[in-house]
């Protein structure tokens, strides 16, 4: 993924592009746990050999700001609310045979999102 504008760019990863997109995820949990006590991201969370895996089989984005790969994120289409929600109770927005889009693991650029 490569521009030369200082355009917002959304675009499916390639293979490639998964290790800089991973070392954006490793940042954001390292961020959060530093500045906000949060652990929940601590690596390895989300390992990059999974990342790898996700990126073939799954609709895993990267958003570029010209040539800087600067967050990541991941989009599914469920009609059943995903079991990692269940801990969370009933889900209002989840209708019947109707596909709801879940975000995932969407991490961006501390340093990038600050300077704008």
């Amino acid at each position: 993924m490569v521009s030369n504008s200082k355009q917002l760019c959304l675009q499916r990863i390639s293979i490639a592009e998964v290790p800089s997109i991973h070392q954006i995820l490793v940042a954001c949990g390292l961020d959060m746990k530093d500045r906000l006590g949060l652990s929940h991201w601590m690596p390895p969370n989300y390992p990059l050999e999974q990342m790898l895996h996700d990126a073939t089989e799954q609709e895993v984005y990267a958003v570029a700001v010209g040539n800087n790969l600067v967050g990541t994120f991941m989009l599914e289409m469920m009609t059943t609310v995903p079991s990692s929600y269940i801990k969370y109770g009933n889900i209002l927005w989840q209708v019947s045979d109707v596909p709801a889009v879940y975000v995932h693991k969407l991490a961006m650029d501390g340093e990038v999102i600050s300077s704008h």
